[in-house]
């Protein structure tokens, strides 16, 4: 009984030994002479693509080296500031975790975390001029983040009666633009000329 006793008691203070080596630093301020991102991991809640956030905060050459921690966490920093300039995000946080040590630089991985906003702002809109197009009714439509691509979408749509007047609608008049700005196709960003579609009621395209 005592025999066993003993055995619990080495046990349990094996355990703490393990627990108080396993929460010292495995890398001592002293020993670093700089810090350096190794890798970069998205959890993204929304519709946005990974490629589209890696393109806007990962350099294209190597990754910097930090000199201090400090300068480290402004980088980061500056990269979340990146993100919430572009107003697309309920939020962006991220979290770093040292990952190796290699002839005195610290390598981390770092962690975005990213919950997408509602892009798609539909706006509709009406006027009336009673010399010229009479009663117009139209709507734009804005999307700041197309496809999760954070290309810009531009659509403005509108029926007029044309010639004036409230009644009838025998002049009427469509008209329909639509652009997209800074759509990535394979390796670089285009952007569509706005493409524009007026018709008098008089004519005979179809929409």
């Amino acid at each position: 009984m005592v025999f066993k006793k003993r055995n619990l008691v080495c046990l349990l203070l094996l355990l703490v030994a393990v627990t108080l080596w396993a929460s010292e630093p495995l890398v001592s301020s002293d020993q670093v002479s700089g810090y350096e991102i190794s890798s970069y991991h998205f959890s993204i809640k929304g519709k946005t693509k990974e490629f589209a956030l890696r393109n806007a905060i990962i350099p294209d050459g190597p990754e910097p080296i930090f000199i201090t921690l400090e300068d480290f966490k402004q980088a980061l920093d500056a990269k979340k500031q990146i993100l919430d300039n572009k107003r697309i995000f309920s939020s962006v946080s991220f979290s770093y975790e040292l990952t190796s040590f290699s002839k005195g630089i610290a390598y981390y991985d770092v962690y975005f975390t990213i919950v997408d906003s509602f892009t798609l702002l539909p706006i509709p809109y009406a006027k009336y001029d009673n010399d010229a197009i009479g009663l117009r009714v139209g709507m734009k439509i804005y999307d700041k983040n197309l496809f999760g691509t954070f290309a810009d979408l531009y659509i403005v749509g509108h029926i007029s009666q044309g010639n004036g007047g409230l009644d009838g609608w025998d002049n009427r008049q469509d008209y329909l633009e639509m652009s997209v700005d800074s759509l990535p196709l394979g390796s670089s960003q285009e952007g569509c000329s706005p493409e524009k579609y007026f018709r008098n009621r008089e004519d005979t395209v179809e929409i």
